[in-house]
């Protein structure tokens, strides 16, 4: 079936793909969340 998408439908998959790839890696199950400016973000590099 995916040979019959358009350009922009087959685009659309595999960001939806990807967003499915990143989810994994989140801070609620299920959902894709970001967090910016933490305290960890804010600590000094580790070296």
């Amino acid at each position: 079936m995916a040979a019959n998408l358009s350009p922009a439908a087959d685009i659309g998959t595999r960001i939806m793909a990807w967003h499915d790839a990143l989810a994994v890696h989140t801070e609620q199950p299920g959902m894709l969340t970001r967090t910016y400016l933490t305290e960890a973000h804010h600590a000094p590099p580790r070296s």
